[in-house]
């Protein structure tokens, strides 16, 4: 039917390119992926000789989904990829583990857990520019450590607020970060951008992945322990400003 042709699956390897991986795969076919089928020929993108990214691992789309943002694991590298004809219209050199488009399409939200930093990049999609300042618009977030309550601050995954005033920042050694994202005036690593911390014994580490609905923040976290007990939880919290948490 039409509404099965609607959308297209885009599916990235981050394999390393000697095992094949570093291809973006494009399924358009939409009616040949309903229900438990799987079928259609991809279109193909070489993602390492399109701009010299190592071990691409997130691809997210802005609100009008207009072009997609690619991150990359092993490389300072950050993609932005027209959606219509698969150019690529921006190659940021930026600390970009994860990469996370703001809902009112004006910033994009980089994270990385080695450099235990947050960048944010200023995005104009109509007129393809996106631009950032290593000095000003790079927040150290290994000064909130004490805040968190552990030695390092490494972020995962950010999520943005529905208003993309607030960004929800998930750790790899557990807790949350919730900072200010506003263009108020201030440089954006000002250490004042901290909102709220909280720490490991209210939200368990490796968390990756949320969603705003609502009014509220669902994350998630996963604990993987040799030879040990399994565990992952759903956290669901109130976006107002009390930010009260919930544990599912």
């Amino acid at each position: 039917n039409l509404q099965a042709r609607q959308y297209e699956l885009w599916v990235i390897d981050q394999a390393d390119v000697a095992d094949g991986g570093g291809k973006l795969y494009i399924y358009y076919e939409g009616e040949k992926l309903q229900g438990d089928r799987f079928e259609g020929t991809p279109e193909v993108i070489d993602l390492v000789a399109a701009g010299g990214g190592i071990r691409p691992h997130m691809v997210l789309f802005n609100r009008s989904h207009t072009h997609a943002i690619i991150s990359h694991a092993a490389s300072e590298n950050l993609y932005v990829m027209r959606a219509s004809n698969r150019t690529l219209v921006a190659n940021l050199t930026a600390k970009a583990h994860a990469a996370m488009p703001s809902p009112d399409d004006t910033m994009i939200a980089a994270v990385d857990p080695a450099d235990q930093s947050l960048t944010r990049i200023r995005a104009d999609y109509v007129n393809e520019s996106f631009t950032f300042n290593e000095m000003d618009d790079v927040l150290d977030l290994s000064q909130f450590a004490s805040q968190v309550g552990t030695p390092v601050v490494r972020p995962i995954c950010p999520i943005f607020s529905a208003d993309s005033q607030k960004l929800y920042v998930t750790l790899a050694q557990g807790g949350l970060l919730v900072i200010d994202m506003r263009f108020d005036g201030r440089r954006f690593n000002d250490p004042s951008r901290l909102i709220k911390a909280v720490t490991p014994a209210e939200i368990e580490p490796n968390g990756c992945g949320g969603i705003v609905l609502g009014g509220k923040v669902y994350i998630n976290s996963g604990r993987h322990v040799v030879d040990g007990p399994q565990r992952s939880v759903l956290y669901v919290i109130d976006a107002t400003p009390t930010g009260l948490l919930k544990t599912l």
